[in-house]
């Protein structure tokens, strides 16, 4: 948005044909002003002194006129002097309450400072965005982090839960080092960013543990998403020791149901997948787990 909403505030100072640039020119300007209207003062004085009143009233006219113009020569010059600071406040102004304005609003001091001024914010609003993503990012797979999956989530919001882990993945650590490691988390962050929709959230919640919220899905549709999710890792994933594949436990947020409850059910559906012997999507249920509840209220609200 330009500075059109500044621009009834500034009219005045557009209707000023010349401007002085720089505060020596103007400070030259009220420092001569000054003088002349000394020294018109000191010629009224001294005419008094010299002579009749009344001879002397054409001359006090015209130097009283021209001692007018000085004052009024004063206050525009410095007037001049504090239109940069006057500007600069109006745009801080029009930044608090509309946002960043990128267009230069005058060739002149002035638009030099609210410009410079605009670019400081700028960068600010730029390095803030970039520690923000930083703290909510994990450096490796570029998925979000538990901290910033909490935040993007929201709260009150309804929806299933996939809670994913790969399989075996210390054994690739253990066997083929970090690096290789890294490039199994990174491949499979990747396939779940290819899967899954704009709005759908993933992230990896540490070490191989990755988890997918789906706002609003039901429990049927998340549990097709996670097999086909499972489906792909093992027809696309492999080391040398061979295929890569996933364990998934899904549940759903239900009107009522905090979030970690939820997370804690997907969690033990996870659990149940393991032990049922890995590579398959286990859906929650009651009768068949045992809630181990890893995740605190606290920390998923």
């Amino acid at each position: 948005m330009p500075f059109e909403s500044r621009d009834s505030d500034r009219s005045d100072l557009r209707a000023v044909a010349w401007r002085p640039r720089g505060v020596t020119v103007r400070t030259c300007l009220v420092a001569g002003f000054g003088a002349l209207g000394t020294s018109l003062l000191g010629s009224v004085v001294m005419i008094l002194l010299n002579g009749s009143f009344w001879q002397a009233v054409p001359y006090i006219t015209a130097i009283a006129g021209v001692a007018i113009l000085s004052v009024t020569g004063v206050i525009w010059a410095l007037r001049e002097m504090l239109a940069p600071m006057d500007e600069l406040e109006r745009a801080l102004k029009f930044y608090r309450e509309n946002g960043l304005d990128e267009t230069r609003p005058d060739e002149d001091d002035r638009g030099d400072l609210v410009y410079l001024v605009d670019g400081l914010v700028s960068d600010a609003r730029a390095e803030i965005h970039q520690v923000r993503n930083a703290a909510d990012t994990d450096p490796l797979t570029g998925l979000l982090n538990r901290r910033g999956f909490d935040r993007c989530r929201g709260k009150g919001t309804s929806g299933s839960i996939i809670f994913l882990d790969i399989d075996d993945f210390k054994t690739v650590n253990d066997a083929l080092g970090h690096d290789v490691g890294d490039l199994v988390l990174s491949a499979t962050a990747d396939l779940l960013r290819s899967v899954l929709r704009q709005g759908e959230l993933v992230a990896r919640f540490g070490g191989e543990e990755f988890v997918v919220f789906l706002p609003g899905m039901d429990l049927e549709t998340a549990e097709q998403i996670a097999e086909r999710i499972r489906a792909s890792a093992e027809f696309t994933l492999s080391t040398e020791l061979g295929r890569v594949t996933l364990s998934a436990g899904v549940a759903e947020q239900t009107a009522g149901q905090s979030f970690a409850e939820a997370l804690n059910r997907a969690d033990d559906a996870l659990y149940t997948a393991k032990r049922s012997g890995r590579n398959r999507v286990r859906v929650y249920d009651p009768a068949s787990t045992t809630m181990h509840s890893r995740y605190s209220a606290t920390a998923a609200e």
